[in-house]
């Protein structure tokens, strides 16, 4: 399968995938901010689902809060989507190559292309894991901390939020790129599920993971901005150890192919759950 004949179909998904990507988030605020307003009318009976409507609005808040950070801050935004950027413009630039003889012209010994399917996944690797806005979010609270932990949400409510724009942006940035990559290699129907299950896992894992490193090593003692997002010690290891398994993702897929991202994905799913349950007895303090 190639792209002759269906380049405008290609272009209107990735338009479409960016759009749903957007407006996913602008309706998760959009809608619990007006079931919050309906339901705080004066009801003594409604009183319990009010308290439920009231915590979600407040998520839904911290995630807008989030991304208006990002969007708001340039060294922040140019640090935590490079390598979003880098997979997007990389998967573009796939549309215009063709794949087959670029590998002949080179003399590599690569008979079937679909076979780089798994290796591919260890350039995606690469690129969302140098995009982790997150392994700096917490420390951009800075001196202004203290109205962050104060809310009356939870601890977990707060980490999650400051971990949602990582994911939601890789995630997108993803299946776009995964779904040329897949297109041009003619990847079998293994290889097309391999994307569509390990994308969305290794960016849970490298959102988590990113508020995690945080977590442990905070830098609120900055005095620009972009010390927190490009000097810290989360953001170095989380740079430094996506280009590590990116690159051993790349050698080994094309060694052991299926099992390599396998293995990562079983990985990806238990440290998720170890951070996730370590965020239940985290506190905050100022």
């Amino acid at each position: 399968m190639t792209l002759d004949g269906t380049i405008w179909a290609i272009f209107l998904f990735i338009g479409a995938s960016v759009l749903i990507a957007a407006a996913f988030v602008l309706i998760l605020s959009l809608c619990y901010h007006k079931i919050h307003d309906a339901l705080t009318a004066r009801n003594t009976r409604s009183a319990y689902r009010a308290n439920e409507i009231r915590s979600s609005s407040a998520f839904s808040a911290l995630v807008k809060r989030e991304f208006k950070r990002l969007l708001t801050c340039p060294a922040y935004l140019l640090n935590g989507l490079s390598g979003t950027l880098l997979l997007l413009l990389a998967g573009i630039a796939l549309l215009f190559i063709n794949v087959q003889e670029s590998f002949s012209q080179m003399q590599l010994p690569i008979g079937n292309t679909a076979e780089l399917a798994y290796a591919g996944f260890g350039i995606f690797i690469f690129c969302a894991g140098i995009s982790c806005p997150s392994a700096s979010a917490l420390s951009l609270e800075g001196n202004s901390r203290g109205q962050l932990f104060v809310l009356p949400v939870s601890v977990r409510k707060i980490l999650l939020a400051k971990a949602m724009p990582t994911f939601l942006i890789n995630v997108a940035a993803g299946y776009i790129s995964s779904i040329i990559f897949c297109l041009k290699i003619e990847a079998d129907l293994l290889g097309w599920v391999m994307f569509l299950i390990s994308v969305p896992l290794f960016c849970a894992f490298i959102a988590i993971f990113g508020i995690f490193l945080n977590l442990k090593f905070p830098k609120y003692d900055w005095t620009t901005e972009m010390q927190a997002v490009k000097q810290s010690i989360p953001v170095m290891i989380a740079v430094f150890g996506s280009m590590i398994l990116g690159f051993a993702a790349i050698f080994l897929g094309i060694l052991v192919g299926f099992w390599i991202v396998l293995i990562l994905d079983v990985i990806c799913i238990a440290c998720s759950i170890i951070c996730w349950l370590y965020f239940k007895n985290v506190r905050l303090y100022v």
